[in-house]
């Protein structure tokens, strides 16, 4: 019969010790199961939150990128387009009126009539201070050179033979220098050396621009008559040339036509002045022919009046 041996003390121990720690064999499976948990939320959280960023990093780029497209000009090829595209839009009117704004703009008739009566007056005053108004020896005028230059077809003659019949020569010098001047300041006109700035002379014309040339040649060929300090003659003559060019230009600027009056109208011959026996026109009217758009006018406007003389009695 077998003897039951006692529980050694060793033995004693591990039973003791395994039944008083019952944790270690139920500890295991609740700590897989939380850590499960925590991974799990942890990738919910970090997924939602990059989401989060990521939407607001693209409203944010998106918003600068279209910020900077407003900003950035615009190529040749769209420019171009857009303009074209703007013009197609613009009528006649507009255009028009955009231009106008860059052109000279129109003066008053009572401007324009003040500034050439002004000039014609400066001629009247220098020949009346500077010339003689009595006739000349037969003599005298053979020796005269350069009169012809100032022949003028609303003269009956040749001023060299009128000259020597006047009673009151100053009348047939105060015409002659006037019409003499007076073409100079005509961009059309091809009479040598012109009074305009040389961007006014038309491009056929052979004409140059010459203040001084212009002086000579007055006091030339009105050398018998003229009187007085000769500086201060050729002062006072070189000033009324540089008004007859402010004349010049203004009335080229000018979007009306506007027609000196000799005695008979080149465009409308009906138009002649009742002149007496030997007399002319000193100084010549000014005559507004066309309205700012160039139309016609049926009865041109008197500007300035005409001034009659007689240079013989």
């Amino acid at each position: 019969m077998a003897s039951t041996l006692p529980p050694t003390s060793s033995d004693s121990a591990m039973t003791s010790a395994a039944s008083s720690d019952p944790a270690k064999t139920a500890s295991p499976e609740p700590t897989i199961k939380s850590n499960t948990g925590t991974v799990a939320g942890a990738a919910v959280g970090c997924f939602f939150a990059g989401l989060l960023i990521a939407s607001i990093l693209a409203f944010v780029f998106y918003r600068r990128r279209s910020k900077r497209s407003k900003r950035t000009p615009k190529t040749s090829e769209s420019s171009s387009m857009d303009e074209l595209h703007e013009v197609s839009f613009v009528n006649d009117v507009g255009f028009a009126k955009a231009w106008d704004k860059r052109l000279p703009q129109p003066d008053s008739d009572q401007s324009i009539a003040h500034l050439a009566s002004r000039t014609l007056d400066e001629i009247e005053l220098f020949v009346e201070e500077f010339c003689n108004n009595k006739p000349t020896m037969l003599g005298t005028l053979s020796t005269t050179s350069g009169l012809s230059s100032f022949d003028s077809p609303h003269l009956d003659a040749s001023l060299d033979f009128l000259l020597q019949k006047a009673t009151s020569p100053t009348v047939l010098i105060k015409h002659c220098i006037a019409f003499f001047l007076l073409q100079k300041i005509d961009p059309s006109s091809n009479v040598g050396k012109s009074l305009l700035p040389r961007e006014y002379i038309i491009p056929n014309s052979t004409a140059t621009s010459s203040y001084g040339e212009a002086v000579r040649q007055i006091e030339q060929a009105f050398q018998p008559w003229v009187r007085g300090d000769s500086n201060k003659r050729s002062s006072a003559l070189n000033g009324v040339i540089i008004h007859l060019s402010e004349l010049g230009i203004k009335l080229f600027s000018q979007p009306s036509t506007f027609e000196w009056q000799w005695g008979q109208s080149n465009s409308r011959p009906t138009l002649a002045i009742d002149l007496g026996s030997n007399e002319i026109v000193v100084l010549p009217g000014l005559d507004k022919t066309t309205d700012q758009r160039t139309e016609l006018l049926t009865t041109p406007i008197c500007l300035v009046k005409p001034r009659t003389a007689s240079w013989a009695e």
